[in-house]
């Protein structure tokens, strides 16, 4: 993955963001998607057939020296349980299924290695993939470039999985359109029109382990006062979605532009968009978010627009141990009298001058949150369970919003049933007694043992000594390897 070229360009267009793979959650979605050619899929125990360039449709399709050579052609052979591998190559075709599988016996589009389609030739509204109206279908392991979209999904369909897909130039990697139980994970996709599509009344939807880039939504007389392309996009009346281990960056508008509702958003990053976390829906929940330094964007008559962290346009939203940095006009906008939002166990910092912690339209409501703006005082109350104080970040300059030992941000919050068991770096949240404020959970060296950090891994011959403060209380002593 690190070889393909939107990888490469992706990296150069977020130079302003100089720890660009700092996250533990960045590689652990690389890692993801990179191994998703193995990854655990939907049972499929019908035929084993093949496409390759080098084949025909006169050909019985079922072995590597019998594939079929026509994509429309293959799929329309397809019945429940069947598994299509298409062989590596640069394809210019697309298809319309016209059947489907069943819930144990899914029909399965698997590519064998580096399986390339390339959308230049087609008609511009014609995705690669189409699942008009059929259901229980999975793809893997594809690469989709130049596209209108690598999947559509839709209108009746349900229970589709795409697992494994790069895309790059396409409009859409995925557009949902009345569609329902559809899962995607382990995607990268940069830029596209809008990434990530949906729209109607799809429901029940899954964004997992999923990064996305460079989104530039550019057709004929777009208005240049107000440039959009956003990273995930749900139109309203869509509901009941999840999206989990996320990073959504450099998109012209938004990282996230949620209008759907019951929204679940946990373990997310948006960093350098015009909106990093847009919401319009009710029953909105983000948990683990990490939004900074989303930026305004210089419009042609001289003005400006945006530049927010979360920019809550509407509706109802619950926001819990995440982090706020300098997003360069306001860090949480509750943009409109008809928003309504609660902080909690969050930070909201600022260094840069200009801009605001806080733009309060709506009703607000905080508990437990740590502020800090280092250019200005405070411009709003302190609530008497907040606190204005430096957050202590690790390396503030470069983008490492971890804590330090000293930050007044640990052991500050407060508990919450909606808290997942890992932070945002995928590790154990609850270390202490108490939740500490933001996104990311303090970890001291292991105060047992010299030498260890929770976590470590080691290798080799290791030595561990008891820590010298600890000693003389021990009367037993017991050595944990991987839980063993």
């Amino acid at each position: 993955l690190s070889q393909l070229t939107a990888y490469q360009e992706t990296k150069n267009a977020l130079s302003e963001v100089s720890s660009f793979g700092m996250f533990s959650l960045f590689d652990d979605i690389l890692d993801g998607i990179q191994n998703a050619m193995t990854a655990s899929l939907m049972p499929s125990n019908g035929r084993t057939l093949y496409l390759g360039l080098d084949g025909s449709d006169s050909n019985n399709g079922t072995g590597l020296n019998s594939s079929w050579k026509s994509l429309q052609f293959a799929v329309t052979q397809l019945k429940a349980g069947d598994t299509l591998y298409i062989k590596e190559g640069v394809y210019k075709q697309s298809a319309d299924f016209k059947s489907s599988g069943a819930a144990s016996n899914y029909i399965t589009i698997q590519g064998i290695g580096n399986v390339v389609f390339d959308g230049t030739t087609l008609y511009e509204y014609e995705p690669i993939f189409d699942t008009a109206g059929q259901d229980y279908i999975q793809f893997n392991n594809l690469i989709v470039n130049n596209a209108r979209a690598a999947v559509k999904v839709s209108a009746g369909s349900h229970d589709v999985l795409v697992n494994g897909l790069v895309t790059d130039k396409s409009q859409f990697a995925v557009v949902i359109t009345d569609a329902y139980n559809v899962t995607i994970k382990n995607v990268f996709a940069t830029n596209s029109r809008n990434a990530f599509r949906a729209e109607g009344a799809s429901h029940d939807l899954l964004y997992e382990n999923t990064q996305t880039f460079g989104s530039k939504d550019i057709y004929d007389g777009y208005d240049l006062n107000y440039t959009n392309g956003d990273g995930f996009i749900f139109e309203t009346p869509t509901y009941n979605i999840t999206i989990r281990n996320v990073i959504s960056g450099d998109h012209w508008d938004a990282g996230f532009d949620v209008k759907g509702s019951n929204v679940l958003m946990e373990n997310v990053v948006a960093y350098v968009n015009k909106n990093g976390i847009q919401l319009w829906g009710k029953n909105v929940t983000v948990v683990n978010a990490l939004s900074f330094k989303n930026k305004k964007q210089a419009k042609p008559d001289g003005g400006w627009v945006d530049g927010n962290g979360l920019n809550v346009r509407s509706g109802t939203v619950t926001l819990i141990n995440s982090t706020f940095v300098d997003n360069e006009d306001i860090d949480i906008k509750v943009g409109t009298s008809t928003a309504t939002v609660h902080l909690e166990n969050s930070i909201v910092a600022r260094k840069i001058s200009g801009g605001h912690l806080l733009g309060q339209y709506g009703k607000f409501t905080s508990s437990n949150v740590l502020w800090y703006d280092g250019s200005k005082p405070a411009e709003f109350a302190i609530s008497s369970n907040s606190l204005w104080a430096n957050p202590g970040f690790v390396d503030w300059n470069n983008n490492d919003f971890r804590l330090l030992s000293s930050s007044q941000a640990i052991n500050k919050g407060k508990s919450n049933d909606k808290v997942p068991s890992k932070d945002l770096d995928l590790k154990t949240r609850l270390v202490d007694s108490v939740l500490d404020l933001g996104a990311y959970e303090y970890r001291a060296a292991h105060p047992y043992l010299q030498g260890i950090n929770e976590e470590s891994t080691l290798s080799g011959q290791v030595s561990i000594k008891l820590n010298s403060d600890w000693t003389d209380k021990a009367t037993q002593v017991r050595y944990y390897l991987d839980d063993v």
